[in-house]
């Protein structure tokens, strides 16, 4: 089980225009299961379900966006035996409409600014904007620390992709990008740093490679690889199909390899095990 304790599973659909788009989301966790003695399996998880809506707005080189995310969260508790497993009594459980109108409702907006100069893109991103000016605050400054609890910058590199005169193909794309999440969350702070090369054929073929490396940065913003994961992956597109494969691995790990020591996952748990990371849907 140690393979599958940190599945998530997150079904969604949704629709989307130019400069707005709406979805019905689901976040599915495992968060424990146990193998009895008569080999059954006792399966702990929760479910985040709701609705989420977004927009956006261009104005030049500027444009701003935001978020509306309402849901419910549950648990959900079930026995499995093996041999007589029904995928469907799992999914009811999962999707029982009594317990999701017995759960609390919670409630978050989001949003965002972005500046580009073409190939160079910034931002700024506030993930729970509600609990700012929802909340007993003293004073403008203790808005302000609220705000960086949740709060993302970035940039990102698009050499072949200009924001401010975009071009109908362009067969070569690279993105280089980094950001800070939860720039005054000590706790949840971290640094995510990533890379994607592909070849785009349109809108109907589409291949990438990517990879990227991210780890907390804890109090005082430190670099420290032995907390980081290594991440690397592809994706591709066919026609009204997305399909995208991950991995990530602790960083000492690969450390490990690159000096041609033997590792051993065991060894290097401070960082997080490994996983694989898949998606994949239908854009009509």
């Amino acid at each position: 089980f140690d393979l599958i304790h940190d599945f998530t599973l997150m079904p969604r659909a949704g629709f989307a225009s130019r400069n707005w788009g709406v979805a019905a989301i689901s976040n599915i966790q495992l968060k424990e299961a146990t193998e009895k003695l008569d080999d059954s399996i006792d399966l702990e998880m929760v479910n985040n379900l709701g609705l989420m809506g977004g927009f956006g707005l261009n104005f030049g080189p500027f444009a701003v966006g935001g978020n509306l995310r309402l849901y419910k969260s549950f648990s959900v508790s079930e026995n499995i035996d093996p041999d007589s497993f029904a995928p469907m009594d799992l999914a009811s459980s999962l999707f029982d409409f009594d317990e999701i109108g017995n759960a609390e409702d919670n409630f978050k907006i989001g949003a965002g600014a972005m500046f580009s100069l073409g190939v160079l893109t910034a931002g700024i991103y506030v993930d729970d904007f509600i609990t700012i000016v929802s909340e007993d605050t003293d004073g403008i400054g203790d808005m302000f620390s609220r705000a960086l609890k949740t709060a993302s910058v970035g940039a990102a590199f698009t050499p072949f992709k200009n924001r401010l005169n975009p071009q109908q193909f362009s067969l070569l794309n690279l993105i280089i990008a980094a950001d800070v999440n939860n720039i005054g969350d000590e706790d949840n702070r971290s640094v995510n740093i990533g890379s994607e090369l592909g070849i785009h054929l349109g809108k109907a073929l589409t291949v990438d490679v990517r990879g990227g490396y991210q780890q907390p940065m804890g109090k005082d913003f430190s670099f420290d690889p032995d907390m980081g994961e290594v991440f690397f992956g592809a994706g591709a597109k066919l026609l009204a199909l997305d399909m995208n494969i991950g991995f990530a691995v602790p960083a000492p790990y690969m450390m490990d390899v690159l000096d041609d020591k033997q590792p051993d996952f065991a060894d290097h748990t401070a960082a997080g095990k490994p996983r694989i990371i898949l998606s994949g849907g239908i854009r009509l």
